[in-house]
């Protein structure tokens, strides 16, 4: 799992700090654009963004651009290295606030080790079917081979014939 840091100078080098003494690895990111594309590519990884970074776009923004016409960049004046508080939600990035830099590299210990222990356990499960497979093609393979052996009848004996008979209709 990534983790991606986005924001001011002193929020990225605290983060920084924070990060490297708890030993986890990041990665800052400078630009909102790559920011945006980064969340789209992989939106279940770590994003820790300045919340001054963030902007809602409330009534006040959208009361400026529909009465000053002339200043129809001005979405771009206010948002140039900002992202919507809109876009993080529709991608599902968490707004999540720490009280403590401890409770912060907890949470994302935490997220680690789930997202390893999902990982364990849908090996287990691939390695499980695949020995189950193996298994079937095995038995079915015994009993074809079984079958095709026996040249006289009469050196079957009563329960080889049941198994054998019973084995052959649950294939």
């Amino acid at each position: 799992m990534d983790i991606y840091i986005y924001g001011g100078k002193l929020f990225v080098k605290d983060m920084k700090s924070v990060l490297r003494k708890a030993d986890i690895n990041h990665i800052n990111i400078d630009d909102v654009e790559d920011l945006k594309d980064t969340i789209i590519q992989s939106p279940n990884s770590i994003f820790l963004i300045d919340h001054n970074k963030i902007i809602k776009h409330n009534q006040f923004i959208k009361f400026i651009k529909n009465k000053i016409p002339k200043y129809e960049k001005i979405d771009h004046f206010f948002t140039k290295d900002l992202i919507e508080q809109d876009f993080l939600d529709k991608y599902g990035v968490e707004d999540i606030c720490f009280n403590t830099t401890q409770s912060m590299i907890n949470y994302i210990l935490d997220k680690i080790n789930q997202e390893k222990t999902l990982d364990e356990c849908k090996e287990e499960t691939i390695k499980t079917v695949e020995d189950e497979v193996l298994q079937e093609e095995s038995e079915e393979e015994i009993a074809e081979r079984d079958l095709t052996s026996i040249t006289n009848i009469e050196e079957i004996n009563e329960t080889e014939m049941e198994d054998a008979l019973n084995l052959k209709s649950s294939i």
